[in-house]
């Protein structure tokens, strides 16, 4: 709001500058003075349209991070058909045997506004390709200052068949490739109302996108 009144002062004065200095010339047969007024007014309008059609306005920049809280593998489970059996069909437990390992990880996903602008009606979407669970929620109507991040708990639970050795390196991943290559879109918006967008992999790659993506949105569910 204090830009659009400080942008209508600018244009105010430049307008009054130019009919005050044209009316002052004419008056005064085009002494040294008015056209002074006259010409800095002009320039001073011209600068302002310039900036308005060619120039960027300042924007709100919302990025992500997904931070790690806490890893869990649990106990080993036999997997049928895959772990190790002797002739009688009885399990056996071999240090190379595949077997069935549950993993959770636990994330902050950490939403920012990285400018000096409010960011307003924040809305995140993520792909529904992968388990994650959302553990609360965020306002969308609350704005995003550069001050106050917010922070939604995160909880990613996945299963695979592998040896004890696999799975100790797979619990000491932080963010796997199903995780890294999941999409979030972020939208958002200025104190105009103009809307803008981030598309963000985890766990630190934000792209500011210069225009409206094209994502199906049946494909993708609402965070916040």
């Amino acid at each position: 709001m204090k830009r659009i009144f400080e942008e209508t002062y600018t244009l105010l004065v430049s307008i009054i500058g130019i009919i005050g200095g044209l009316i002052w010339a004419i008056n005064d047969n085009w002494s040294f003075e008015p056209v002074i007024l006259l010409s800095v007014s002009t320039i001073g309008l011209l600068c302002f349209l310039a900036i308005k059609v060619f120039g960027e306005s300042v924007r709100p920049i919302v990025e992500v991070e997904l931070q790690q809280t806490r890893s869990n593998r649990g106990p080993l489970m036999l997997a049928p058909g895959l772990s190790p059996q002797n002739s009688e069909g009885q399990y056996l437990h071999e240090e190379n045997g595949l077997y069935h390992y549950e993993f959770e990880h636990t994330y902050d996903f950490v939403i920012r506004n990285n400018s000096i602008n409010n960011a307003y009606d924040v809305n995140m979407y993520v792909e529904n390709k992968y388990f994650l669970k959302f553990q609360n929620e965020t306002s969308s109507l609350e704005p995003l200052t550069i001050d106050k991040p917010k922070i939604i708990k995160v909880k990613y639970n996945f299963g695979r068949n592998l040896t004890a050795k696999e799975s100790l390196d797979e619990f000491s991943v932080k963010f796997n490739n199903d995780l890294k290559n999941t999409v979030f879109i972020i939208e958002y918006h200025d104190e105009n109302r103009k809307k803008y967008y981030t598309k963000f992999n985890p766990p630190k790659t934000n792209t500011i996108l210069k225009k409206e993506p094209k994502f199906d949105k049946s494909k993708y569910r609402l965070i916040s």
